[in-house]
């Protein structure tokens, strides 16, 4: 598969995830990396899901992939928010301050 394939089949949903990682900005830079990167794996692997939703609303695939990049980042945030809340999620939080870089929520 050339880059040129590569752009044009996940390119959208590469911004979507491009979007939705950009919000994460006063989190930090490592914060932002990491949901983009999850992001842009979960988008690549779901390239099944986003032709099915584009088939189902009739529209082009382009604006489902986008849809479905920042939802996947939007919800990787909220299971780490979630995962943080956690009373047993201590050993998660030490992890996500010292290698994220991202402040665990006060108890």
């Amino acid at each position: 598969m050339s880059d040129v394939d590569f752009l044009g089949r996940h390119g959208a949903s590469l911004g979507g995830v491009l979007v939705a990682a950009v919000l994460k900005f006063r989190d930090g830079w490592r914060v932002m990396l990491v949901y983009g990167a999850a992001g842009s794996a979960a988008v690549i692997s779901a390239r099944g899901l986003i032709e099915y939703v584009a088939r189902k609303l009739d529209g082009p695939p382009d604006v489902a992939g986008f849809l479905i990049g920042a939802l996947a980042c939007s919800l990787l945030s909220k299971i780490a928010d979630t995962v943080q809340q956690i009373e047993i999620a201590r050993p998660i939080n030490g992890f996500i301050e010292r290698w994220l870089g991202a402040k665990a929520p006060k108890e």
